[in-house]
């Protein structure tokens, strides 16, 4: 069993599930941060009516995005992470606002859905990027006629010459650069990111309510 399990941690599989939830995760910080924008709109807006509905749903809508988010870095662990549950809010319109206004789950994801656009995003657009890079240096040879660079070739990344007699060579220097970081890279760097969400969103109570005491199957 050991085996395996250190077979798939050097598996290429596994890095391409990680390449894609990446992906998956920077589209989704892009759209909480979307609805953070709307959130703090709604709540300028909260003195009108149409305002205060708008803050409670918005608020409400918040909690999904973080809980996706959570829920992807316990895959990576490959363990549960407990959170806080929100506090149900009732009665009438304003006393709902109230409840969601002094819940600091509120004002946490909305802190965590701005932070992640920031840190999140710097971290999981590495993987695909490199990926794609190695891609982009593979295809070199077959995308040179159509550069335009001209008979003299081009400077790459100001020390790397590259002309048509090289063109080949450095295109698989480049590749192989390229991929060996990524597969280096993404189990780090997602791992890194799971751990930053772990503390920002998790809760210190092994017993949040709501959430499974068992540990989950990690990315494989």
């Amino acid at each position: 069993m050991a085996i395996i399990g250190f077979w798939r941690d050097l598996s290429i599989m596994r890095r391409l599930r990680l390449t894609g939830l990446a992906i998956g995760l920077s589209v989704v910080s892009v759209l909480g941060f979307v609805l953070v924008v709307c959130t703090v709109v709604a709540g300028l807006l909260s003195f009108t009516v149409i305002g205060a509905f708008l803050f409670l749903g918005l608020a409400a809508a918040q909690r999904p995005f973080t809980d996706l988010h959570l829920r992807s870095a316990e895959r990576v662990l490959g363990r549960s992470i407990p959170r806080t549950p929100r506090t149900p809010t009732s009665g009438g319109p304003l006393r709902r606002l109230g409840q969601a206004v002094s819940d600091t789950g509120t004002w946490r994801d909305i802190a965590f859905l701005i932070f992640n656009t920031v840190s999140g995003l710097t971290i999981l657009l590495v993987p695909p990027l490199l990926f794609l890079h190695g891609l982009t240096a593979l295809l070199l040879p077959l995308l040179w006629n159509t550069l335009g660079v001209g008979q003299h070739g081009f400077p790459y990344m100001t020390w790397f010459w590259i002309n048509s007699g090289n063109v080949l060579q450095a295109s698989l220097v480049l590749a192989a650069v390229s991929f060996l970081l990524w597969w280096i890279l993404t189990p780090a760097l997602l791992r890194l990111n799971a751990a930053i969400t772990w503390a920002l969103l998790g809760s210190s109570s092994a017993s949040a309510s709501g959430y499974a005491s068992q540990p989950q199957v990690g990315v494989r």
